[in-house]
């Protein structure tokens, strides 16, 4: 995506290896997730496929969604969209989901203002913390630098995200521990993995994992089912969990 304050206005540059388009929008808004839309590369295959089967769609209409209750962006509505972890119509469907905008695993985000040429660039982690705000136009006229100096804006700093205060996060950084346990091959307590992070389908495909390592075929089940009834993100995703049901009811029966 690039922008020009004196054209007022911004493009989405779509790319492959051999083809290139270029997307405009004639709205006063332009949103670019993980899929094509100018009319080059729209009816690809592969584009096609993966707007089925992704979480990209869903990330694109919660944008617009957000985007339709503020039809007056600023900064801070920008930074507060970019940190949006809830689905479609404000569902909650746990903290980490691709369907969120805030999948809570960016390295970064920024926010340019054009006009004023402001940017803010955010700080750790994933979004959350605080951005900082640097004025390009003083940046510009400075020259060569020859000492240590700061140069943001801290007057147009905006402030981190509440929820780095709350028990859910604390909760969340329990549930990323667990799972880079299990990812190792190590097993956790399922009572309490579950109680981290409940309303997220992943959740329950790391349980049910487990108790099929460990042959609690009934137990796996139970998890796999749970999972299949949360906001999945994919496709991929939901055949996994309905092919681990079965592969569970196979070995019940002694195949």
């Amino acid at each position: 995506m690039i922008g020009s304050a004196e054209d007022n206005k911004a493009v989405v540059i779509e790319k492959t290896p051999e083809t290139m388009d270029v997307y405009e929008e004639k709205q006063a808004s332009i949103v670019c997730t993980n899929h094509y839309q100018g009319r080059e590369l729209f009816h690809q295959k592969e584009n096609l496929i993966q707007m089925s089967q992704s979480a990209s769609v869903d990330r694109e209409e919660r944008i617009r969604e957000l985007l339709v209750r503020n039809p007056v962006n600023t900064p801070e509505i920008t930074a507060k969209i970019l940190r949006d972890q809830l689905g479609l119509k404000d569902k909650f469907i746990g903290y980490g989901n691709e369907m969120a905008v805030n999948q809570l695993i960016s390295h970064h985000s920024i926010i340019f203002e054009p006009s004023k040429r402001i940017v803010w660039v955010s700080t750790a982690p994933w979004t959350l913390g605080k951005y900082v705000a640097y004025d390009l136009n003083k940046i510009f006229a400075m020259g060569s630098l020859e000492d240590n100096v700061e140069l943001y804006e801290d007057s147009l700093t905006i402030p981190a995200d509440s929820f780095l205060l709350s028990d859910d996060y604390k909760k969340f950084l329990n549930f990323r521990e667990m799972k880079a346990k299990m990812q190792d091959g190590n097993e956790v307590d399922l009572d309490l993995l579950i109680s981290s992070n409940p309303q997220y389908y992943d959740t329950y495909v790391l349980a049910g994992n487990q108790a099929y390592k460990n042959e609690n075929y009934d137990l796996a089940i139970g998890y796999y089912m749970t999972g299949l009834g949360k906001e999945v993100a994919s496709k991929t995703e939901e055949m996994y969990l309905r092919k681990q049901v079965l592969a569970c009811e196979k070995k019940k029966l002694g195949n």
